[in-house]
């Protein structure tokens, strides 16, 4: 059996999951590849999509600052005249021709995970063959939107409206025959997707996200700690983000939430990523992102908790890699956090989305001290091999 991954992007939550699945099922023999429009050389294993050269006269009216003969560049500049406020808006339409590849051509099954401006829709359906569509975010069942919350920003914005129904109407025109399963890492989205009028209709599966718990295993503290300079006595919280700016992952909702905790209380908060500016409290220090996997296990068992203070999300990698570290997460009772926390036993959930609800459960978690070794045997169940059989049954259901 021959499978086919298509994701847009090698990194970022949705491209680390695809990768950690196709690994997975690599191990267990199967003919598993990874096709992608950017690479960053996180897998010798994935392939490089070409995208088709714009024609020459599409070339010339580009320079020109004529978008009409070029459909992606076109909408594009619709988009950016709208003015929306989200986080991201993508494209149901791409110049790739993916159904024209020749590793989708010869795959048994091909599985879709994040493919935004990867996959063109209206002509990539006209390939008979079975689709397993894993969601990563909400991307799927809206137009451009990737989160409800996005939409729910933009209601009023009519333009951008407009073309957010014809976008959805797009991807429901091109599923509307397809042999499809969709499968949610949460069961949140597994009931959001089910829910709806388009995508409800297929066969849906729930499958968390996996990961190698034998490169996620526990360090002893005081080792990992001083692998990064950490104090050996106080309480740490980690937080962790591609993207410290992005709104979605409520790093500001922490701030907020240690500037409401007593001066008096001993503590840090250890925090990765981009686009961070000066902490407002110096309670907050920040490091530099990590790249190489094998040091993450380090920072997540020098945490006495990881913190995602997200207000929406899927299942984040995040946590699991926490969890399989034997670190509890303390975050809002959202997404797949909801599904997977169970308070007080491998983390820590707050009674509310906000900061106020977020200080006060941090400063229960200063107090509480939690089974580090029940929490990597529970967080087992993750294990990558343990998606790869999940996959694999549904594969050889419908291939």
């Amino acid at each position: 059996m021959k499978i086919v991954h298509i994701s847009t992007l090698e990194d970022g939550g949705a491209g680390i999951a695809t990768i950690r699945l196709h690994e997975g099922l690599i191990k267990k023999g199967i003919d598993s590849t990874f096709l992608c429009a950017i690479a960053k050389g996180h897998s010798a294993l994935t392939r490089v999509a070409e995208e088709p050269d714009p024609t020459l006269l599409q070339r010339i009216a580009l320079r020109a600052g004529v978008t009409v003969f070029d459909t992606v560049e076109h909408e594009r500049k619709k988009i950016k005249s709208c003015r929306g406020d989200y986080e991201y808006y993508s494209l149901p339409i791409s110049r790739y021709r993916l159904e024209e590849n020749e590793h989708v051509l010869s795959a048994d099954v091909i599985h879709f995970h994040w493919v935004s401006n990867f996959v063109n829709f209206p002509t990539f359906f006209t390939l008979k063959k079975p689709v397993v569509w894993t969601f990563h975010d909400m991307n799927p069942l809206l137009g451009g939107f990737h989160y409800s919350a996005d939409l729910l920003k933009n209601m009023e914005n009519a333009e951008l409206m407009r073309i957010e129904r014809r976008y959805k109407q797009i991807k429901a025109d091109a599923t509307a025959k397809a042999n499809l399963n969709i499968c949610a890492p949460s069961r949140w989205l597994y009931e959001v997707s089910l829910a709806d009028e388009t995508m409800g209709r297929f066969p849906h599966h729930h499958i968390p996200n996996g990961l190698d718990t034998e490169v996620f295993t526990p360090y002893p503290q005081d080792m990992a700690r001083q692998v990064f300079g950490l104090p050996l006595k106080k309480k740490i919280f980690v937080f962790v983000s591609a993207n410290i700016a992005n709104k979605r992952k409520g790093f500001h909702l922490l701030e907020e939430a240690v500037a409401g905790i007593p001066p008096e209380a001993d503590f840090l908060v250890v925090a990765l990523g981009y686009n961070h500016l000066a902490a407002k409290d110096p309670r907050i220090v920040f490091l530099e992102p990590i790249h190489d996997e094998p040091l993450l296990p380090l920072l997540f068992s020098a945490a006495d908790v990881c913190v995602i203070p997200s207000v929406e999300d899927n299942l984040p990698n995040v946590m699991l890699e926490s969890l399989s570290c034997g670190a509890p997460v303390l975050g809002f009772p959202i997404g797949g956090l909801k599904d997977t926390i169970r308070d007080g036993v491998d983390g820590f959930l707050c009674p509310a989305v906000s900061a106020e609800a977020l200080a006060a459960t941090m400063i229960r978690a200063l107090g509480a001290s939690l089974d580090r070794a029940e929490i990597r045997e529970s967080a087992k169940k993750f294990d990558e091999s343990v998606q790869a059989s999940s996959y694999l049954a549904i594969y050889n259901s419908i291939s």
